[in-house]
């Protein structure tokens, strides 16, 4: 991506905090993401994601994560190596099945 998208994510961030909410995002900027560990609290709530890549179980610094309100259908398997994950968000999505990694969670 552009280093434009950067700058702009770099907006949303303060603090710890990325609110990346109401973005009309259909998918992740995880690469994004990962330029920024001290972001450990994300809000990706209200936008059309559909689906997570698997990069995005790499983001292992994330503490905090809102999902809420998106299209999601399923989530990656990996989504326990999510280390430091102590609150996940995922009311109002379209999931039927989570990933037997999802147990690691604590």
């Amino acid at each position: 991506m552009s280093k434009t998208k950067v700058l702009n994510l770099k907006d949303k961030i303060s603090g710890n905090e990325a609110d990346l909410s109401l973005s009309n995002l259909s998918e992740v900027p995880v690469r994004e993401l990962a330029l920024f560990p001290k972001a450990t609290v994300v809000d990706l709530s209200c936008n059309n994601i559909i689906s997570l890549p698997p990069e995005f179980c790499s983001l292992t610094h994330l503490v905090k994560l809102d999902l809420s309100k998106n299209q999601l259908t399923c989530l990656p398997d990996d989504l326990g190596n999510l280390v430091n994950l102590q609150h996940l968000d995922l009311y109002n999505n379209k999931l039927t099945i989570l990933p037997v990694s999802f147990s690691q969670l604590r």
